[in-house]
């Protein structure tokens, strides 16, 4: 009994003293169907909160598309609260769709606003390896100032 109790003084300690990441607690279902849980996310990773029909997003993927070598050693999820159909659409249209480190889902729009507020899109967080928040591009972005904190 006594071993048992100092195993889950350990376990408690060990759980309490984890430094919690800023990763949002934002459910995602992505466009293959699957759903994600956003605070999961593990390695660097990079969340561009968007719309599909927004013009400064369309620019800004453009411009994401033709810089793709620097985004290699992140997880991209591009994230709406339009429906998967849209957002694989503008995964195809943009030339996103296929590559493994690129994703695309849906997420509640209550759910980002909680997390993140009322922004402009598109909107781009950059995390680390161990989910903390390094970097923040609230509205559309020249794409060299993202490109300088990879």
């Amino acid at each position: 009994m006594k071993y048992f109790k100092y195993l889950c003084l350990v376990i408690f300690l060990q759980a309490c003293s984890q430094e919690p990441n800023d990763l949002p607690s934002i459910p995602v279902k992505l466009i293959d169907g699957s759903t994600m849980q956003m605070d999961e996310l593990e390695g660097k990773s990079m969340v561009v909160l968007y719309q599909p029909g927004c013009d400064h997003c369309q620019r800004e993927a453009v411009q994401i598309q033709k810089n793709l070598e620097s985004f290699n050693d992140y997880q991209v999820y591009f994230v709406s609260s339009s429906s998967n159909y849209e957002n694989q659409q503008f995964a195809i249209e943009y030339k996103l769709n296929g590559l493994t480190n690129f994703h695309f889902g849906f997420a509640l729009p209550e759910h980002i606003v909680a997390h993140y507020g009322s922004i402009p899109t598109p909107s781009v967080y950059v995390y680390s390896g161990d989910g903390k928040l390094q970097n923040e591009f609230i509205g559309e972005t020249p794409i060299d100032k993202i490109l300088s904190v990879l």
